[in-house]
């Protein structure tokens, strides 16, 4: 695997910078999975709970979309629980209206095209892993939500998952997204900065920044991070 692999432009850019930057230090071989569809996202969960049963129970934050799989799952008979049956009935659980299939899982891609999570291989016995933590941790520190481990892939190979979701100022910033502003205590530091509460929104955690022409631009909140601590992932 190269720099110039075209899967690359699949991923988001922060996770894109964490890619490149252990392609680049000859730590991995190549990518095993990354952004998928809804039927290579049904396919993988099948191959790892028709092999590991209660892998979906086990693995993914809680959700409605998880919610709806295993009510599904719960009602196969037991003879269709082969990869087939169970691919079926997770892509009929996901087809139903109205669920966040992006709380499930990152490999699905956001509105701009691009995933936020990968799997990749590793090349010999190079420490993929521990690097993949120390960067992930560095995004972190940034303001993402992100995080790291070591699975198995559905051809039985281990390989380290990373995911970094744009949450974070730094993130979203580099996908021309607004950044929420801190709101400093004293209202001489808030003159100082061009900063004043919109009128008509008082108390809430919107703020407007006062351009040179005496124009407000509204800052959005960071939306909230994915909270629990099983990985959305294979």
């Amino acid at each position: 695997m190269t720099p110039a692999d075209p899967r690359l432009d699949q991923l988001g850019p922060t996770l894109r910078a964490i890619v490149y930057h252990l392609v680049t230090e000859g730590l991995c071989e190549g990518i095993a999975s990354a952004r998928r569809d809804v039927d290579a996202q049904a396919h993988a969960m099948a191959v790892n709970e028709s092999a590991r049963p209660g892998w979906v129970s086990g693995t993914y934050r809680d959700s409605p979309a998880k919610a709806a799989i295993l009510a599904a799952l719960a009602a196969m008979p037991p003879g269709q629980c082969d990869v087939a049956g169970l691919a079926t009935a997770i892509l009929g659980a996901l087809a139903a209206p109205g669920l966040d299939l992006r709380a499930l899982s990152w490999h699905l891609p956001d509105a701009d095209g691009l995933s936020d999570a990968v799997d990749l291989l590793p090349a010999g016995d190079g420490p993929l892993a521990v690097r993949a933590r120390e960067l992930v941790a560095q995004a972190v520190a940034r303001g993402a939500d992100a995080r790291s481990c070591v699975l198995t892939d559905e051809a039985g190979h281990a390989c380290c998952h990373v995911q970094v979701g744009c949450r974070g100022p730094l993130a979203r910033r580099r996908r021309g997204l607004p950044t929420r502003l801190a709101w400093p205590a004293s209202p001489l530091r808030r003159r100082r900065a061009g900063l004043a509460r919109p009128p008509s929104r008082p108390g809430r955690a919107l703020l407007v920044r006062v351009t040179a022409s005496g124009a407000g631009r509204m800052t959005a909140p960071r939306a909230p991070p994915h909270g629990a601590p099983a990985v959305a992932c294979l």
